[in-house]
């Protein structure tokens, strides 16, 4: 199995950097890459947030490789979704929060 270089295939949301979509690894994996400003806090109840005075990223590997950018790049307007909105979010990402 061969894959082409995260050069080739990568693109940067706002603050997420899809460095190998399942899409091009052929299913196998996900790789994404999700960088944050200095001293930001984090959304409740489950959010990754930057305790830091520093800039900071850290990787997010999916394996098998789901189909998950589409909810990466949605994710951000759902906040200010209904919550009979919200529950159709998560359940056409297949996301589910126990």
């Amino acid at each position: 199995m061969s894959f082409r270089p995260a050069s080739e295939v990568g693109f940067t949301t706002k603050s997420t950097r899809f460095v190998a979509p399942g899409s091009v690894t052929n299913g196998e994996f996900g790789l994404f890459e999700w960088r944050m400003g200095p001293r930001q806090p984090g959304a409740r109840p489950h959010a990754f947030r930057n305790d830091s005075d520093a800039d900071v990223r850290m990787l997010i590997l999916f394996s098998p490789g789901i189909a998950r950018e589409n909810f990466f790049l949605e994710v951000g307007a759902a906040k200010d979704l209904s919550p009979e909105d919200l529950k159709a979010f998560y359940e056409r990402h297949d996301q589910y929060n126990l």
